[in-house]
Parts: C-alpha cells; structure tokens; sequence
C-alpha cells in the first residue's frame, strides 16, 4: 500500500525526497527537521563555523 501512496505523490509532483518529507510525519509524528532529514533521506548541506 505505501509504494501506491509513493506512486500517487509522485504523479502529484513530488520528488523522491518529497515524498519522504511528506510520508515520514506521518508515520513516525511530531519531530525536528534533523530528524524528519533523517528519516526521509534527505541530504544536508555541511556547514563550516569561520
């Protein structure tokens, strides 16, 4: 059932890195964006202290 919600969101648009951003509250609840970055794969950027 979750690949045809993946399949659906994605004919709506979104990307893979959407969809997880989309799906992964859902399942998992409230949490940060560290964590919903995390859960959904969603690459960071580095971040340099001068």
């Amino acid at each position: 059932m979750e690949e045809e919600i993946k399949g659906l969101l994605k004919e709506l648009g979104l990307n893979g890195y959407g969809v997880g951003a989309y799906l992964a509250p859902i399942k998992e609840g409230s949490m940060r964006a560290g964590e919903l970055a995390a859960l959904s794969k969603i690459p960071q950027p580095g971040y340099t202290i001068s």
